[in-house]
């Protein structure tokens, strides 16, 4: 969860990026719309009878924020 935020502040933080304030400035917007959809990103793990998706969520991959 909150993919567009983590996303942010990854590439903000990045060794490689040359100038990381454009993405420091995306970082709160990208919090408030993580936070709007997080609803719609729980639903993924409810079962299919309490309203959830029918296909099986796989989390892999991604940007390895912790180091």
């Amino acid at each position: 969860m909150y993919h567009g935020t983590r996303a942010s502040w990854a590439w903000a933080n990045h060794p490689d990026t040359l100038s990381g304030w454009p993405f420091l400035i995306d970082t709160p917007f990208s919090f408030a719309l993580d936070t709007l959809l997080l609803p719609y990103d729980l639903s993924a793990f409810l079962p299919e009878d309490m309203g959830g998706d029918h296909r099986e969520c796989v989390m892999e991959g991604g940007l390895n924020i912790i180091r």
